[in-house]
């Protein structure tokens, strides 16, 4: 075993020993407060959660321009470590594409980012499973379903 893969074990060890495992949260938001349509989210925010139930940290993160079930917003969200994503509503084609990327999906969320979050914690929140068909709130893109 090479040096570097040894330090990286005992690395790891002091981690798990020490409950640092961490996961992360995104969550599409517009002022902080959860988008309701996921695949037109200017901002995401991006909770780093210790497995100890508390947030580490807070970051932003802006998507490239389009809608995300159709563009590589899943496969981004994979790259920095996503886990997790609430929302309030989303279309099945986005939540199959962040499913196959890993990503559990999670709806039925509402209002401020950080109140989701806490919900989620502390187990606070009923899973819905309504899919969004387009047409709501002035949004008309009509593809969710593919």
């Amino acid at each position: 075993m090479n040096l570097c893969l040894l330090y990286l074990f005992i690395f790891e060890q002091i981690y798990l020993q020490k409950g640092y495992i961490m996961e992360k949260i995104a969550i599409p938001t517009v002022n902080d407060t959860i988008d309701d349509h996921f695949g037109h989210a200017e901002l995401f925010l991006i909770y780093q959660v210790s497995s100890n139930k508390e947030i580490e940290s807070k970051e932003f993160y802006v998507p490239a321009k389009g809608c995300g079930c159709k563009s590589g917003l899943a496969g981004d969200l994979k790259n920095i470590g996503v886990t997790t994503l609430l929302a309030g509503n989303m279309g099945r084609g986005a939540q199959n594409t962040l499913k196959s990327n890993d990503i559990d999906v999670i709806t039925g969320f509402s209002g401020k980012a950080d109140d989701a979050v806490q919900k989620w914690l502390s187990g606070d929140f009923t899973r819905t499973y309504e899919l969004c068909s387009g047409g709501h709130n002035g949004h008309a893109c009509n593809h969710h379903d593919h």
